[in-house]
């Protein structure tokens, strides 16, 4: 099978990119929230609205469609601009289960990785499950360093 993968940094191009997500008289963006809830269960579903937020606050995310623009696999990269910095972040890194082991989000993570550097962004971070051994083996393998950290949400 054929894959697309493309950064996309707009709602307008994502539209197009994904048009078979949000065709009338279908679920809109089903194989996304599917994607999604794959990735982290507790995730909201993807809404045009969170799509136009996303896009808004200067997200970019990479998308991999199929050749009949089905969307297989996504990333997402947020930035952070501090007083002392840009930093980044990444985060939900999926593929579609019958899509992976294809180097989808290896490709996706290193096109985001290039995003990231362009903007002089100072530290790259992303989390990933820590039973997940093969992400957690991708994103060593892209020099990404384990860190002692302690997760906290707030969740509203």
């Amino acid at each position: 099978m054929k894959y697309k993968i493309e950064l996309v940094s707009n709602d307008a191009d994502f539209y197009t990119i994904a048009l078979s997500e949000i065709l009338p008289g279908h679920a809109p963006f089903k194989n996304m929230n599917s994607l999604m809830r794959q990735i982290s269960p507790d995730t909201p579903k993807v809404t045009t609205a969170t799509i136009n937020a996303f896009f808004k606050a200067g997200g970019i995310m990479a998308v991999a469609t199929t050749r009949g623009q089905l969307v297989v696999g996504i990333a997402h990269l947020i930035f952070t601009v501090k007083s002392n910095a840009t930093t980044g972040r990444i985060e939900h890194v999926g593929v579609s289960a019958k899509h992976r082991k294809r180097g989808l989000a290896r490709e996706m993570t290193r096109l985001l990785i290039g995003k990231a550097r362009e903007r002089d962004v100072r530290y790259l971070d992303l989390t990933t499950g820590i039973d997940n051994a093969p992400a957690r083996k991708l994103y060593e393998s892209l020099g990404f360093v384990e860190r002692e950290s302690v997760p906290y949400r707030l969740t509203f």
